[in-house]
Order: C-alpha cells, then structure tokens, then sequence
C-alpha cells in the first residue's frame, strides 16, 4: 500500500503541478532524505540487530527507552545539518521564509521514528507496522491535496508531506506508552544508556557511513542535474525514475520483508548452509520477477509515462528501463552483501559502497554534461553496476560466504523477456487513449507475462504445476490399465 500510494503520489502530482514546481519540491525532498538515512539507519539497523539479544535477558523496557532518545538526538543533530544548505538557498526556500519550517519537518520526523519504526519490526508487531506506514502513505498523498486548495503547490507539497511525517511520529510516541505492569523491568539508567550508545554506534555507523555511498548513488544524479540543468529537468528525471522505483520496490519489498528475518534467525540458529540457500533463493526470484519489469519498461516506457505522468512529463521516459534495470541490480547485490552483515563486518560495506559512490559521483557529472539528464540516469546504471561487482569480488576474498548469483536464471529470465517483449511491441499500443487501447494494454501485458511464464517453464525455470504432473500420473496409470487388459484379452 505504501508504494502504490508514493505511486498515486507522483501520478497525481505530475497533474496538478509544473515541471518547475514539482521539480523544485522534489529537490527540498530528496535532499532530506539524503541527509536523513544517514541519521537514522544506524540507529534502525542496530536496533533490529540488537533488540533479540536484549529481549532475552528482559531489558526491552531499557533498550526501548534508549531508542527514542536516541532517535530524537540523531533528528536534531540531522535538523540543524540540513538548515546550512537551506540557508544557502537550496531550491530557493531562503526566499520564501515560509517554507523554512517544512523543509526542516522533512529531515527531522523521518529521523526522529526510525528507531521506533525498527522496534515494531523487531517484535514482529507487523500489524501495527504496516498500519502506521499506509496512514503514513495515504497521508503524504491525500494532505498536499488537501492543501492545494489555499496554498500554492509548492507550500501545499511540502507542509502536506511534513504534516503526514509528524503524525507518524507521534503515533510511534503514542503506541509505545505500555501501562508499568505489562514490563515490569527497571526504567533506563544513565549507566545502561552509555552502554547502549556505544553498542549501537559501533554496530550502526559503519552503516551510515554506507549509508552516505548509498546516498550518493541514489541522488547524486538529482543534485547534479538540479546545479546544471535547473529543476525543470529535475521534474521530468525524478518524476520517471520514481515510476521506475515504485514498480521495482513493489516487487523487492514482499520479498526483504519475508526474507530478512528468516535470513537472520537461519544465521543466529548457526545454520550457515540454510542462511545460503535462503539468500540464493531470494535473488533468484527477485531477478525471475524484476526482469519482465524491466524490460516491459524499455519497449513501452513512453506509454508507462505519458499515462501515469501526462505527456508534460513522457519526455523523460527513457529513464524507466534504465533506472529499472539499475535498482534491480542494487536490489540483487543487497543481497550479496548479507553476509557481511550478518557477520558485523559492516566496514566491508561501507568501503565498498563509498568506492561505488566515488565513480557515480564521476560519471554523473561527466555523463550529465555529454548527455543531458539521460547521462544522470546511465551514471546511476554505472555505479549500481560497480557495486554489484565489487560485492560479486569481495565476497570471494572475505566474509563467511561469497555471493552466489543465479547466473543460469538470469539468462533464462533475459531470454524469456526477449520473447514477451516480441508480444508487448505488437499487442500493447504505445499509447492509451480510448477503452479500446486499455484492453490492448491489458491483454497484451498480461499475454506477454503468460508467454514469459510458459518459456520459463520450457526451459525448467519454473516448477512444473500440479495438475500437469497430475495428468502425467493420470496418463501412466492408464497405460498400465490398457496394456494389461490387452494381455487379458
């Protein structure tokens, strides 16, 4: 639910603002977020990877209340870093005092409930989870609406969104307040704080560092354009690689969720083998189910945008399949990575990542100078691509295990797309007008998936269905019935 709302988001926005203004509030945001992740996943990762050992010697109540402070200091630290390049007329919000306050929302809620948001997780209060991230969801879409009817988009944009972060945050406060005789464990001590710090900052900043790389791969393209391009073209690049991004996470998301904890419980059960065999099992159907994705994207990009963004905004299509491609393979190599961290060896990560954010941050601006915003998006293409390289390489040299790829099901998968995609180009309009181009575009999608399955199934990439290997035992049995009636007779 979440991806489809921040999907709805971008549709419904692209339709109501300018190229200009949605590229202007598109810019504030994801400065933020590059600034927030930093902050609060050290604290979100330390604290999934904490909490068990915590729960088991009855310290929960403790390590909770450290959470919270500590979400709060890493949010105000993340608030007064993000008001220097806001001072400095990012986006052109000195301009517009106004926007000040919203703009710095946006870095410190998100920074501010990430412990907490990791909390629900690790106690496997899912329901609650999922919850407060579709309010969260519906909330940054339907409040800016909302608001466009007294503010211009800008100001309805970002004090919609920042509005829907707070409420978040104070549903984590609020959900968290347990009457004293649910846990009965002493309140948090200043001696337990400081050890509670330091555990987690040991564990989490080698994942900020990584964190910072991982930033660096994701916007840098965004800043680049904005500096040379202006935020126009930031509209019509961020716009259709968040397209790109949402069809991929709603794809990747069912797949960390289920696997990561099975992950990580098959590594603290000291079972190496099943913890490998899980992995391998994940990036082999994150690649079955992603390049379909991906290459639908590449031969009918341009009717994805002109339909979900206007064609305002179809210029920039090209960007699909190459921000598509690009997050599966960052998708793939997370995986690669599991084992460093689910040994601790999280520096690994982190020099690795910063190497792969060093060539971005070289072909970004080099590829965005030669090419226009197109260059932004095959830079991203080359530092996702040197990522998944190094993981492939260094897990070979370090680490408890080395990163299997699934190499055979990857040409299997290419292969199969090349002959849906021969289907999508005849059957799919490459745009959709009338009623009569909607049922093109969904019997042809749905025939081309169909013809993916059964291609995959051709060359044994998918498990036989039931029923055929039912007929199969239908088929001898009745053989063996035949061929002994006719020795009766």
């Amino acid at each position: 639910m979440p991806i489809i709302a921040g999907t709805l988001s971008t549709i419904v926005f692209a339709r109501l603002a300018t190229p200009q203004e949605l590229g202007t509030f598109l810019l504030v945001l994801a400065s933020a977020t590059t600034l927030g992740i930093p902050f609060g996943q050290w604290l979100q990762q330390a604290t999934l990877r904490l909490y068990p050992a915590y729960a088991q010697t009855g310290r929960t109540r403790s390590f909770e209340q450290a959470v919270s402070v500590l979400g709060l200091l890493s949010a105000t630290a993340c608030t007064a870093v993000f008001a220097v390049p806001l001072g400095l007329g990012l986006a052109g919000v000195r301009s517009a005092p106004d926007l000040l306050v919203p703009a710095l929302a946006l870095a410190f809620f998100p920074v501010a409930s990430s412990g907490r948001s990791a909390l629900l997780q690790a106690r496997y209060a899912l329901g609650r989870y999922t919850t407060l991230n579709m309010l969260a969801a519906l909330g940054k879409l339907g409040l800016p609406l909302l608001l466009l009817a007294w503010l211009p988009p800008v100001a309805a944009l970002l004090w919609g969104t920042a509005a829907a972060l707070c409420a978040v945050w104070l549903g984590l406060a609020l959900q968290s307040r347990r009457p004293p005789d649910i846990d009965a464990t002493p309140d948090l001590s200043l001696r337990e704080f400081r050890h509670i710090t330091r555990e987690s900052l040991a564990y989490g900043v080698p994942l900020t560092l990584s964190e910072i790389g991982a930033q660096i791969l994701t916007y840098s393209d965004r800043w680049t354009i904005g500096l040379l391009l202006g935020p126009a073209a930031v509209g019509l690049y961020s716009t259709n690689y968040s397209i790109a991004e949402k069809l991929v996470l709603l794809l990747q998301a069912p797949l960390i969720y289920a696997a990561h904890s099975q992950i990580v419980t098959a590594w603290e059960s000291e079972t190496v083998d099943r913890t490998r065999r899980l992995i391998a099992a994940a990036t082999r159907w994150l690649v079955v189910l992603g390049v379909p994705l991906v290459v639908f994207s590449a031969v009918r990009g341009d009717m994805l945008s002109a339909l979900l963004l206007g064609e305002a905004f179809a210029g920039g299509h090209m960007i699909i399949p190459i921000a598509a491609g690009s997050i599966l393979l960052y998708a793939a190599s997370q995986y690669g990575h599991k084992s460093f961290e689910l040994s601790r060896t999280t520096w690994v990560i982190t020099m690795t990542l910063s190497g792969a954010a060093l060539v971005n941050l070289v072909a970004v601006v080099a590829l965005t100078l030669a090419l226009g915003y197109i260059g932004g998006a095959l830079a991203t293409a080359v530092g996702y691509a040197a990522y998944a390289a190094a993981i492939f390489v260094v897990t070979r040299r370090r680490g408890p295990f080395p990163w299997e790829v699934p190499w055979r099901t990857v040409v299997r998968a290419l292969v199969a797309a090349g002959v849906a995609a021969a289907v999508w180009i005849v059957l799919v309009p490459p745009r959709v007008a009338d009623p009569g181009a909607v049922l093109g575009m969904l019997g042809g999608g749905v025939a081309g998936l169909a013809v993916y399955a059964g291609v995959l199934l051709a060359l044994g990439e998918l498990p036989r269905p039931q029923f055929a290997s039912s007929i199969s035992r239908y088929r001898r049995s009745w053989a063996r019935a035949w061929a002994s009636s006719e020795k009766t007779l």
